[in-house]
């Protein structure tokens, strides 16, 4: 994926901004739309103040060269986001973690490479740590093991794209130990071990899990449904897990969003998500579900967003099944075997925005109630065997 487009500052300001980092020893050579410049000195107005700097923010300015020990300078240092620049694969500096004032760190989408350093596990007061690449394939970024993680005590976010972990099979375990953990994210990190023989983990104050884009080819393991007394936002997505949907998925009462999609479970959809009152969002697409969808979906009053495209899915959809969703405004039922069946003058109690439809029965007639959507962005109901022409009002 391309990385998305730098904004349009004024290039004055770019290089005021960029001199003032490359005093602080970020940067050894600046580019700036295509100007190349090496910036030696600061405005004399800034450099008495600069020891006392709390938060330094490089986002998205197109930096690259070294980043040097010159920040060490900085020592009421807080705050350091580098994300989306490029420093051409050049290793995380080690000495990052002699900055034991820092309590937020971002060094994503920089193109920074290498051997994550261990003595980031220094920065006690860290409360962010964001690393990786999200937008488009860089120099790799991984890790040896994990250990160093578990001296993050007061970590409260930590959020991982591309990086590899597939050599920390105890990574469940050790990012367990930070009890002030309320957002773990592992994106595209080749996990390949969920702990299978782990039966309880210390996430008192986890809201939010996303383990998407890993190599579990195997079941969800118990130890998830131990997480029900926080856990807001659960994303499984990407990932080959099988099996069944575990009906203790259920027991995930405070849940808001459960994602599952493009997995390899199989089997019906279990009836106890409809025990997770406060879902909102809930996809099921690019399994090898079958059966029916359960009648306890339908009873879910908080529901803006329901995908169970491309499973095995039978039976009747009708307006009595739909009267609850009043909140609702994704569906998609795309290239399933489901039937869509409501009378010409139904009008849905919901204002859908996108609505697929596609390779599911959903004619021969064409769905009149769709006049009465007018929040519609998005209609996809190909080869759902409408016939007849289409009306003008559309």
């Amino acid at each position: 994926m391309k990385r998305r487009n730098m904004p349009s500052l004024d290039l004055n300001m770019h290089f005021m901004i960029l001199e003032i980092a490359s005093f602080l020893g970020l940067l050894t050579k600046i580019v700036v739309n295509g100007l190349e410049s090496v910036a030696t000195t600061l405005p004399v107005e800034l450099s008495s103040s600069t020891s006392t700097i709390a938060c330094f923010s490089c986002h998205e300015l197109a930096l690259g060269g070294k980043v040097s020990p010159a920040l060490l300078q900085l020592e009421f240092l807080n705050q350091l986001d580098l994300r989306f620049n490029d420093f051409g694969g050049a290793p995380i500096p080690s000495f990052l973690g002699s900055i034991r004032s820092l309590t937020y760190l971002d060094l994503s989408d920089s193109s920074f490479g290498g051997l994550i350093p261990p003595q980031l596990g220094n920065l006690s007061n860290l409360h962010y740590l964001i690393l990786g690449e999200s937008y488009y394939y860089a120099p790799s970024l991984y890790v040896e093991n994990l250990h160093w993680i578990s001296h993050l005590s007061s970590l409260q976010h930590l959020v991982m794209y591309q990086v590899d972990l597939h050599k920390e099979v105890h990574w469940v375990e050790l990012t367990s130990m930070l009890s002030s953990l309320s957002m773990l994210d592992l994106y595209d990190c080749k996990l390949d071990n969920m702990s299978p023989s782990l039966k309880y983990v210390n996430f008192t104050s986890l809201t939010f899990l996303s383990i998407t884009s890993n190599h579990f080819i195997h079941e969800i393991h118990n130890w998830l449904f131990n997480l029900n007394t926080s856990l807001l936002h659960l994303n499984l997505g990407g990932n080959q897990l099988i099996g069944q949907i575990p009906k203790c998925l259920g027991q995930l009462k405070c849940l808001e969003s459960l994602l599952l999609e493009y997995n390899s479970f199989d089997g019906p959809i279990p009836s106890s998500l409809g025990n997770l009152s406060s879902l909102a969002y809930l996809g099921l697409s690019g399994n090898r579900l079958n059966g029916t969808l359960p009648s306890s979906l339908w009873l879910l009053p908080n529901l803006v967003d329901l995908s169970v495209r491309n499973n095995s899915l039978v039976g009747r959809v009708s307006k009595v099944h739909l009267k609850k969703l009043s909140k609702l405004k994704w569906l998609d039922m795309s290239s399933t075997s489901v039937l869509f069946k409501v009378k010409p003058n139904w009008v849905p109690p919901f204002q859908l925005e996108y609505l697929y439809m596609s390779s599911c029965h959903l004619g021969p007639n064409f769905p009149t109630w769709l006049q009465t959507q007018t929040s519609l962005l998005y209609l996809e109901i190909s080869n759902s065997g409408i016939i007849g022409v289409a009306p003008t009002w559309l």
